[in-house]
């Protein structure tokens, strides 16, 4: 669920120094035990921002990119790349502690296997967005001697992220089609509008799921064939104006 969001006068990604104080804002807001941890992809990478996170004690999932560069078994920098080329497909490993920017860590890797990200990487390079190493998942946290959380794991928490993306835009809220990116704050209060409405479609969908009807699986995608939003946004859009949704 969308809970706190700033508006950034450029394109792109966000700089270290403009993340903190949203964070910060998070932690006066809900505290530190709030956060089991930050899952975060490939392009937050960065040695400052790990070590804010480690001086705040604040837990982290972070992926790396296949060229980043962790310490091998004798303690020399090595590209992820090269430390994953014995890994065959589907196979997964653990190493740590190792080193990161200095920065001692836990390594989880995978080789995903074909069948599981050809669809993904061919819609990547029809975009010109694919890279060598694409296949590989790294994710690196901090190093705790009294548990060994499933890195792995965790970091799959955050496709629910692009899952939101996706509801904000082409595949529920169409929020491009508005045309207020040129007005940041009509923007940022239909974000608060849209933040609302997500979590309402949302628990409204799983309230359909076990009260009304399943929504329907999809077996060779092995997944549902809606989500739980788009099930309740359907299901309210049906209340609110019957016939307006397809089934």
């Amino acid at each position: 669920y969308p809970l706190l969001w700033t508006l950034l006068p450029k394109k792109g990604g966000c700089s270290v120094a403009q993340r903190i104080p949203l964070l910060e804002r998070f932690l006066i807001l809900f505290g530190p035990k709030a956060v089991r941890f930050i899952a975060m992809d490939r392009e937050f990478g960065a040695k400052a921002w790990l070590e804010w996170l480690q001086a705040h004690k604040l837990n982290f999932r972070l992926r790396l990119c296949a060229e980043h560069r962790v310490s091998n078994a004798r303690g020399e920098p090595t590209p992820v790349r090269r430390l994953c080329a014995h890994l065959a497909p589907a196979q997964a490993e653990r190493w740590g502690p190792r080193q990161l920017w200095g920065i001692e860590v836990e390594v989880a890797v995978l080789r995903l296997p074909p069948q599981a990200c050809a669809r993904t990487q061919a819609a990547r390079r029809a975009k010109g967005h694919a890279h060598p190493g694409d296949e590989l998942v790294v994710v690196v946290g901090p190093c705790d001697p009294h548990e060994a959380p499933d890195l792995l794991a965790d970091y799959r928490l955050r496709w629910g992220i692009e899952t939101l993306f996706g509801a904000l835009k082409s595949r529920g809220f169409d929020l491009e089609s508005t045309h207020v990116v040129s007005c940041p704050e009509r923007l940022e209060r239909l974000l608060g509008l849209l933040a609302l409405a997500f979590a309402w479609a949302h628990r409204t969908g799983q309230w359909v799921a076990e009260h009304v009807r399943p929504p329907r699986f999809n077996p060779r995608q092995g997944r549902r064939a809606k989500s739980l939003f788009r099930h309740g946004l359907d299901y309210l859009c049906h209340l609110l104006a019957p016939g307006a949704a397809a089934d």
